[in-house]
Parts: C-alpha cells; sequence; structure tokens
C-alpha cells in the first residue's frame, strides 16, 4: 500500500490516516469521505493534527503517547479507566 496516493487508499477503504514526522514532531492527517447531500456526490474531507515536540527525552515519550492515542482514536479504541483492556505503552522494554 505504500506510495500510494491519498485518493487510491479511498478507493479501497472509506478512511485514509496519513502519519508525517516533521523537525518537531508529527502530522497527522485523517482523511474520509463525507456524502454531500446537495448533488450527491462523495467529498473528501480532512482533519490535521500536530504533535509537537520539545526535544527532551520526557516529551519525546508524551509525543510518542500522543501519537498513538490519535491513531487509537481514529481507529475507534476509547480509553475507559475501569478497563484492563485499554491500551499500554511500557518504555522500559527494548528490542521486539
Amino acid at each position: 500500500m505504500r506510495g500510494l496516493k491519498t485518493e487510491e487508499h479511498l478507493k479501497m477503504d472509506e478512511e485514509c490516516v496519513v502519519i508525517k514526522q516533521a523537525d518537531n514532531g508529527y502530522i497527522v492527517e485523517e482523511y474520509y469521505y463525507h456524502d454531500d447531500t446537495k448533488d450527491g456526490k462523495k467529498i473528501i474531507r480532512k482533519n490535521v493534527e500536530v504533535i509537537e515536540e520539545k526535544g527532551d527525552i520526557d516529551s519525546e515519550r508524551r509525543t510518542l503517547i500522543n501519537l498513538f492515542y490519535h491513531i487509537a482514536d481514529l481507529l475507534g479504541f476509547h480509553y475507559d479507566r475501569y478497563s484492563k483492556e485499554n491500551l499500554r505503552i511500557d518504555f522500559k522494554k527494548k528490542g521486539t
């Protein structure tokens, strides 16, 4: 799927998320179809979130957590403080 244009991704699915790394963080772009009820055409809408980091280790961790949270939220996961099924990130683990 790498290298396809946003419009080509949207032909295969109703939503498309693009993550771009910037010099000081990440840009999360969400593309989705929206039915225009006036003429019945589907138009592409776009939401953009900018996640900045300050440069220190704690800031990088918060930036990654924020990035993962946005992606999980776009995929339909929602945080429930009473659930054991929530996504957790352990920065002490290394390797794969």
